[in-house]
């Protein structure tokens, strides 16, 4: 069977091992989804412009999600204008993930979602807001994943204004058991997040099996920091994905924290 990484690199995502940054994310995506790619889901990514092709638009990761998903209805967000652009089996939304109203009028129109991926702007502040505007229409059971949590767009604006980022609000509600709290965020919809994300994982980079042992060493090093909440603020660079499960209907178990490498191994 096709790899989610082989569809990655066959359609130019750079969510796979071959083109642009090479994130690698496939590699977790590929076990994280498996339980959905035959099933009738509902699926939305934000962000679907790389680089390269802004010039010539296309959705490298839309065609890769289709292709994976057989039965899937794929929905996508962007700020820019795709009109012109025509896939088979998904829609194009224009938004800005900044304006909290036009993404509720979407998820009114497409949701609720199995899966959301915010790969958008990976800005804090539209983070949170997307996050405040797209939890209430996450199904129960689904997954909400923020990709790219290691970088900020103009980080000196982020840093004058004080922003805290996704990783430092997660890491204190997961770890030390604080409240969410966020400018974006109403009381109201931190509190609903809080009561109904029963896992918060973090993922890492993936290590080959051929790196050295002092670099695999460090990961798992790192990794422990984090889940024992004695983590350096350098250490929290290194994870790239946060992964957010909602609370299914007849759920009745724990909050759980986790860190993981992108091949999925436990550290």
């Amino acid at each position: 069977m096709t790899t989610l990484t082989d569809l990655a690199n066959k359609y130019n995502s750079d969510k796979g091992d071959r083109v642009g940054c090479c994130h690698r994310y496939t590699s977790l995506y590929e076990s994280l989804f498996a339980p959905y790619r035959d099933r009738p889901i509902s699926f939305l990514e934000i962000g679907l412009q790389r680089e390269f092709c802004q010039h010539q638009p296309d959705c490298p990761s839309l065609r890769m999600w289709l292709e994976f998903f057989s039965q899937a209805t794929i929905n996508g967000l962007d700020i820019s204008d795709f009109s012109d652009v025509e896939i088979p089996r998904a829609t194009i939304f224009q938004a800005d993930q900044s304006d909290a109203r036009r993404l509720t009028e979407i998820a009114e129109e497409v949701g609720p979602f199995d899966i959301i991926i915010d790969d958008g702007s990976h800005a804090s502040a539209h983070q949170q807001v997307t996050l405040g505007a797209l939890f209430p229409y996450l199904k129960p059971g689904g997954l909400y994943v923020i990709e790219d949590t290691h970088w900020q767009p103009e980080r000196s604006v982020e840093r004058r204004e004080g922003i805290e980022t996704m990783l430092t609000i997660f890491k204190r509600f997961s770890i030390y058991g604080e409240s969410i709290k966020s400018p974006y965020l109403s009381d109201e919809r931190c509190r609903e997040i809080e009561q109904n994300v029963v896992r918060c994982t973090f993922s890492h980079p993936f290590v080959d099996e051929n790196a050295r042992p002092q670099k695999r060493s460090m990961i798992r090093d790192i990794s422990r920091r984090v889940l024992k909440g004695k983590s350096r603020q350098s250490d929290q660079r290194l994870f790239k994905l946060i992964i957010l499960e909602k609370k299914a209907m007849e759920d009745r178990s724990g909050f759980e924290t986790t860190a993981v490498q992108m091949t999925c191994d436990a550290v």
